[in-house]
């Protein structure tokens, strides 16, 4: 299994920590968030790596090979219109890669217990997805999904209804994905591209796919465990006290 690391957006929520390096390089307990991502890939066993970068690129992909525990094949991919894209633009870029084999899909602000990233990696499904239970001051897409865990739809925070709280799980976004699901998302992701823009997010073409009934994917709820996606300075604060 690969691995495919999305690292091009700017982190201008988090202010002058983000000035002059990308986000993946601010520390949390003293280690820069892509670090601890790295060395649980290589854990994984995780062999190539594809890293998408953008903002601040040099000094990530410096800071990336100097990198003690990561794997040993690296790959960049640069998405260098970072200021005017959205993830499912970073993702495409990064097709020929996604396309080659089964992968593990990640961001690169995301601070997970290592036990979680095993859970996904051996999710007895060929796609899955992290997710958590919904709060209401959560940002993103949420999913919602049946008895046997079976995702059934993805929902954009836009769309989100009240009443349906209940039943919504939080997309943790970390991913694993087969060949095929894969296959046929660079292609919807390509389309989408081309005829709707380039600021939207892959989980929209996740879930057509979803819908469509090209796929199954797994919703492998991380509960009680903690976690966090650093995109603010209090979101980092909160980080600080999970200890890894």
């Amino acid at each position: 299994m690969d691995a495919i690391i999305l690292a091009a957006g700017m982190g201008s929520r988090l202010g002058s920590l983000t000035r002059d390096k990308a986000k993946c390089l601010v520390e949390v307990g003293g280690m820069p968030i892509i670090d601890r991502v790295l060395r649980q890939l290589k854990w994984l066993g995780v062999e190539r790596l594809t890293l998408v970068v953008g903002y601040q690129a040099e000094g990530l992909m410096d800071h990336v090979l100097q990198c003690a525990e990561r794997p040993a094949g690296i790959e960049f991919v640069r998405n260098d219109i970072f200021a005017e894209t959205n993830n499912m633009y970073s993702l495409w870029l990064a097709k020929d890669a996604l396309c080659r084999t089964d992968v593990l899909l990640l961001e690169s602000d995301l601070l997970l217990p290592d036990s979680v990233v095993r859970g996904l990696a051996d999710a007895p499904c060929a796609n899955a997805c992290l997710v958590a239970p919904y709060e209401p001051q959560m940002n993103g897409t949420v999913v919602q999904a049946d008895g046997q865990g079976i995702i059934t739809r993805f929902i954009p925070r836009q769309f989100l209804r009240p009443e349906e709280a209940p039943t919504y799980l939080k997309t943790v976004n970390a991913y694993k994905l087969s060949r095929s699901f894969a296959q046929q998302c660079a292609e919807r992701m390509e389309e989408y591209l081309a005829t709707v823009g380039r600021k939207d997010f892959y989980e929209v073409v996740f879930g057509q796919m979803v819908a469509d009934g090209q796929a199954q994917m797994l919703a492998v709820n991380v509960k009680e465990a903690k976690w966090h996606e650093v995109d603010t300075p209090e979101d980092l604060a909160a980080a600080e006290q999970m200890r890894l």
